[in-house]
């Protein structure tokens, strides 16, 4: 999995960074509480390689990674400040 580009299309297939008010994850989700979850793409969040299904309930949109969930999350961060928009 390349862990930059998967990062890098589920910011922009979530809304952006702007859209997302909180990010955790489990053993094998991320976890994304959104302002607004018509802003997500839940049709091309499933396509992108490495996302095995998202699953929207309890207020969350669940994307199921599986095993390499948290070296995702880890690159996820780090490009976090990267997509976030410029003051």
């Amino acid at each position: 999995m390349n862990y930059q580009q998967v990062s890098d299309n589920i910011i922009r297939n979530i809304g952006g960074t702007r859209n997302v008010t909180k990010l955790i994850h489990c053993a094998t989700r991320l976890r994304f509480t959104l302002q607004d979850t018509g802003q997500a793409d839940i049709e091309q969040l499933k396509k992108i390689d490495g996302v095995l299904t998202v699953i929207v309930s309890g207020g969350q949109t669940q994307l199921v990674i599986g095993d390499e969930v948290g070296n995702l999350f880890n690159v996820l961060q780090k490009n976090w400040d990267r997509h976030r928009p410029r003051k």
